[in-house]
């Protein structure tokens, strides 16, 4: 058997690398699109403020068989904590601004896409036979983060049904804290068409929303080249964010331009008032899925909850005719979402830091800024949709966990 030399090479750009799309897209087995060559070099093409994106390349034998996307931001530590939290926080930062915010180095992406970053090949059996390299690879992550004078090594997001696996390659020499998780709703034809998967109480609030916007004037658009509206659409998109209580990235108006360049796999979901654009959600598709990413809204005309339930509504009715199979609505708004028919998986944030002041906030602080997600107390799909036999196939083969079945 050959002998496996590993070797560890940083890169500021994913062209300096030397791999084509293809070759890239099968180190990560093809899977979810925000994985994906053209989607990962978009983001590097943002421009994201106060962003420093690297890659972290494994090779063996001189053969790459692992990526780790990498980056640099400052974090405010109580992004996720509850409204006490975020509210003393606030307060105090009126006299010390920097209060819990950290400079950070991440493995992951600097945009929410709710997926594990980590790659590598998938004939390449290191977790079974080789614990060496896990090491090797923490050890050069520690060394690049006191590079970059950060307080914090970060990996972001991790699913709950990958976290064993990532432990078991790190030998739990992170702390492990939850995010806010990601929420599906399952998409089928034929007889469980939406909203009939619903029991009749949000079955019925779905009908209602619809009915009330259907009679205002407004004109529904689904729009497939977005050049021109970037500029309208980031303002929408500022007033979501700026509404927002829980605040991760900050995008740029070139992170909407790269998305729009890649072709059918991204459009917009919009709604005018007359010629007045006044919300925009931005959609991107997948093979299976359709994931809506962001939304901008006028908030002079979507005050009211009926905007919102209808572009779920819609966003589920354009997942029908392209027969995919599920809705990912992503984090926040989770309320809105149960009622709707969402499934929720967790996620997780690791960290690692050699501060000893940051390591006794990691022992004795973050378990109150991190903590466990309280889901919604709503059960809106029907029970004999939940249990049929389509929907368990679907399951396995996915292999997420959901927490609300």
């Amino acid at each position: 058997m050959e002998e496996r030399i590993y070797s560890l090479k940083w890169y500021n750009s994913i062209l300096d690398i030397g791999l084509n799309k293809e070759e890239w897209n099968n180190i990560y087995c093809n899977e979810s699109i925000f994985k994906q060559y053209d989607f990962m070099f978009g983001i590097e093409n943002s421009i994201l403020k106060d962003v420093t994106i690297k890659y972290l390349v494994i090779l063996s034998n001189n053969r790459i068989i692992g990526i780790l996307p990498c980056f640099n931001y400052k974090l405010e530590l109580d992004v996720v904590a509850n409204k006490f939290v975020k509210k003393s926080s606030s307060f105090i930062r009126k006299f010390f601004p920097n209060f819990f915010k950290l400079n950070i180095f991440c493995i992951g992406s600097p945009v929410a896409t709710c997926v594990n970053h980590i790659a590598f090949i998938k004939d390449f059996e290191l977790l079974k036979d080789d614990k060496s390299l896990g090491n090797l690879v923490f050890d050069e992550l520690k060394v690049k983060y006191q590079e970059t004078k950060s307080s914090l090594l970060m990996v972001k997001e991790i699913p709950l049904n990958e976290l064993q696996v990532f432990k078991d390659f790190f030998k739990d020499t992170f702390h492990i804290f939850e995010s806010l998780p990601n929420s599906f709703i399952p998409i089928f034809n034929k007889d469980l068409l939406y909203p009939n998967i619903l029991v009749k109480k949000y079955r019925n609030r779905i009908k209602r929303s619809y009915n009330i916007v259907e009679k205002l004037p407004y004109k529904w658009k689904i729009i497939t080249d977005f050049s021109t509206l970037v500029d309208e659409v980031y303002v929408l998109y500022l007033n979501v964010y700026n509404n927002s209580s829980t605040k991760f990235e900050k995008l740029t108006k070139d992170f909407f331009k790269q998305m729009n360049l890649l072709g059918d796999k991204s459009y917009l979901l919009t709604c005018y008032d007359d010629n007045k654009l006044i919300c925009a959600e931005l959609i991107i598709e997948d093979d299976d899925a359709i994931i809506p990413m962001y939304l901008g809204l006028d908030y002079t005309f979507t005050r009211n909850k009926e905007i919102y339930n209808n572009v779920i509504f819609r966003t589920i009715k354009i997942a029908e005719q392209k027969n995919k199979k599920w809705i990912i609505f992503g984090q926040t708004s989770y309320l809105a979402k149960a009622y709707s028919g969402a499934l929720f998986e967790k996620l997780y944030f690791a960290f690692y830091s050699n501060n000893l002041f940051v390591n006794f906030l990691l022992k004795y602080i973050f378990k109150y800024l991190f903590p466990s997600f309280n889901k919604p107390d709503v059960s809106s799909i029907q029970s004999n949709v939940v249990n049929s036999d389509i929907f368990k196939e679907r399951l396995e083969k996915s292999g997420i966990t959901f927490e609300n079945l």
